[in-house]
């Protein structure tokens, strides 16, 4: 069977850190993408590892957003570097980046710029500004989108905590899903209409969205959720790891715990006495049970808190997740080619089809180790494809001469 976007085109123009897993979503789809990388040193992600580029080595970020593509490398300050890139879009069904207003302008590849003549392309665009104007973060920075969004405030809880950011890069992520999900719809809506549109997603509004059951409840009644009123939870440590436990909402969760554990009747205490009342002290709670599960096992741990009727799971960390034979051997994790080294185990694209899968056909590619085959296909000729490399509107070696570059950081 197919993938699911065989013989779409895809223009992945994009040299900051959010156009690449978009891009490579709808690779994994089946779209044969191509990635437009421009400059000495190519995506923005490339040289984000120094450790790796110091040992002549792939920038594990890159890896990670990048296979299921081809790489040319162009120069969109020459003349001849623009034509490549518009003969480019000519041909794709999806024009995706992450530049900003002025460069897309002076490029002439707005979509009010290509919509006359090519009226069936899909205009992707990722930003970080979004609604905040001018107070906008710097692209791709997921730390100020966090912090100009109120997301690093929400879920802070009781206790005066400070605010602090989410771990990884949860708000691109997100942004990059529902930009693939907006393309999917215009693909969808293209084939009843047979015109193209723009489709655009900012990382501030994907953050506020993030936030839907806190801002209802602010502007429905002027206060938070009152997520940690739900129901009583916490986490434990024992003699050889930790375990999460959730109790269920409106539900007794110490009862049922504290004879399990052969402990004192916490509930029979005034501040534990209500489902409700257990929430709100869960921290006391905890503390006083601490000792007796400190002493467990968290294979223990985990039975006495099932047969309590408490959810529970033991906290991994993602090394010893990853050693796991589970995971290894199992369906999270895919053996993706990288260019210039040894393969690498990455995870794999998470929706699964009962007939169309996800595919891993192409590996992550080295910078422009595709720009001549690429050009041959758009009908450059060889005389042709030299003559831009001479003047510098394209870089065919330029991972061979990054990696010789002594100022390479």
């Amino acid at each position: 069977m197919s993938p699911v976007l065989d013989g779409i085109r895809v223009v992945e123009l994009g040299s900051g850190a959010l156009s690449p897993q978009p891009g490579q979503t709808l690779g994994d789809l089946g779209a044969e993408v191509v990635k437009v990388e421009h400059g000495a040193r190519g995506g923005a992600l490339r040289p984000v590892d120094r450790q790796a580029v110091d040992n002549d080595l792939m920038a594990p970020a890159f890896a990670a957003a990048n296979r299921n593509k081809r790489s040319i490398c162009v120069d969109l300050a020459t003349p001849g570097g623009e034509d490549v890139v518009r003969r480019l879009v000519e041909r794709a069904d999806v024009l995706l980046h992450d530049h900003g207003a002025p460069c897309i302008e002076r490029l002439a590849l707005g979509h009010a710029d290509l919509a006359g003549g090519h009226p069936r392309l899909i205009h992707a665009s990722i930003s970080s500004a979004g609604s905040i104007g001018s107070t906008a973060a710097p692209a791709g920075h997921e730390l100020l989108a966090q912090a100009t969004s109120g997301l690093t405030h929400t879920g802070c809880g009781r206790g005066g905590h400070l605010p602090r950011s989410l771990p990884g890069t949860p708000v691109i992520y997100a942004a990059s899903a529902l930009l693939v999900q907006g393309i999917l719809g215009a693909l969808l809506e293209r084939g009843r209409s047979g015109r193209g549109q723009e489709v655009t997603v900012s990382l501030f509004d994907t953050a506020l969205a993030m936030q839907g059951s806190e801002v209802a409840s602010l502007s429905m009644y002027g206060r938070s959720p009152g997520w940690d009123d739900l129901g009583y939870r916490a986490t434990f440590t024992t003699r050889d790891g930790t375990v999460t436990v959730v109790g269920v909402v409106d539900a007794d969760a110490l009862g049922p715990l504290c004879r399990e554990l052969g402990v004192d009747d916490l509930t029979e205490r005034a501040e534990f006495s209500t489902p409700y009342l257990q929430a709100r002290n869960g921290e006391a709670a905890t503390a006083l049970l601490a000792p007796a599960v400190a002493e467990l096992t968290n294979l223990q741990a985990l039975e006495v808190f099932e047969t309590a009727g408490l959810a529970c799971a033991p906290r991994l960390g993602l090394r010893t997740l990853l050693d796991g034979s589970r995971v290894g051997a199992g369906p999270l994790l895919v053996d993706v080619d990288v260019a210039g080294q040894p393969a690498a185990q990455l995870p794999r694209h998470p929706v699964r089809m009962s007939r169309s899968r996800a595919q891993t056909g192409r590996g992550v590619p080295a910078l422009g180790q595709d720009t001549e085959n690429v050009l041959a296909e758009l009908g450059f000729v060889p005389g042709e494809i030299r003559a831009l490399a001479g003047v510098g509107a394209i870089r065919p070696d330029a991972d061979r001469e990054i990696r010789s570059a002594a100022n390479y950081v």
